[in-house]
C-alpha cells in the first residue's frame, strides 16, 4: 500500500473516533432512558473503551483505499462488521466490568443504528474526498493500453467512466490505428517502439 493510501486510511480512522464520540454524546442526549446508568457515571472509560472496540475493528476491516472501483456492497459489509462486532465486543467487556444488565441491549442497538447512519454518510463524504482528491492527479494510476483490439474501447470507457477513481490514460501502443478510437486515446507508436522504451534503447515518453 503507498504512502498516501496508508495517510488516508490513518486519517479516515482519526474521523472515525470522532464519529463514535458524538454517537455516544447523542445516546445521552436523545436517548437517555436507554442508556445505562453506569456510563454515564464511568462516561470517561465509558469512551475509552468504545473508542478502543470501534478502533479495533475498524483495523480489521479498512476503509477500501487501495481499489479503484468499489461497489456499495463493499462499503455496506464493512460498515456492517465494524459496527455488529465493536458493539457487541463493547457490550461483552462493559457487562463484565459493571456487571449491570440494565438497558445495555437496548442502549448496544440504538447504538449501533445511530453509527450505521452516521458511517454511511461519512463513508460517502469520503468517497467524494478521495474523488476529488484523485483528480486533482494526486494517488492517481497512469494506464496504458496496448495492442488494436476493439474490446480496448470497452475497456477505456469503464475507466473513464468514474472519474473518482484517479485513472489517467496515458495512450495505446498497437502497430494499427484502433477503429472509431476518440480523440482523447492516443496513439503513442508501435509495438516496436514500446519494446525498445522497455529495453531502455529510446527514452520513455509515458
Amino acid at each position: 500500500m503507498s504512502h498516501n493510501n496508508k495517510l488516508m486510511q490513518a486519517i479516515i480512522l482519526l474521523f472515525d473516533a470522532v464519529v463514535y464520540i458524538v454517537a455516544l454524546l447523542a445516546m445521552i442526549a436523545i436517548f437517555p432512558q436507554f442508556t445505562p446508568a453506569s456510563i454515564e457515571r464511568h462516561f470517561n472509560i465509558a469512551l475509552l473503551l468504545g473508542i478502543t472496540c470501534f478502533a479495533l475493528f475498524s483495523i480489521a476491516f479498512p476503509v477500501i483505499v487501495d481499489k479503484r472501483k468499489v461497489y456499495a456492497k463493499d462499503i455496506v459489509f464493512r460498515i456492517m462488521a465494524v459496527v455488529v462486532l465493536s458493539q457487541s465486543f463493547f457490550l461483552i467487556l462493559w457487562h463484565t466490568i459493571t456487571r449491570e444488565s440494565a438497558n445495555e441491549m437496548a442502549f448496544v442497538i440504538l447504538m449501533s443504528a445511530l453509527l450505521t447512519v452516521l458511517l454511511a454518510v461519512t463513508r460517502g463524504v469520503e468517497r467524494i474526498a478521495i474523488g476529488q482528491f484523485r483528480r486533482l492527479g494526486r494517488n492517481s494510476r497512469s494506464v496504458l493500453f496496448v495492442g488494436s483490439d476493439p474490446s480496448l474501447l470497452k475497456m477505456y470507457r469503464e475507466v473513464m467512466l468514474d472519474p473518482m477513481a484517479g485513472y489517467n490514460v496515458q495512450g495505446y501502443y498497437s502497430d494499427e490505428e484502433i477503429a472509431d478510437a476518440p480523440q482523447e486515446l492516443k496513439r503513442l507508436g508501435t509495438i516496436q517502439d514500446l519494446y525498445d522504451i522497455i529495453d531502455g534503447r529510446v527514452p520513455r515518453t509515458f
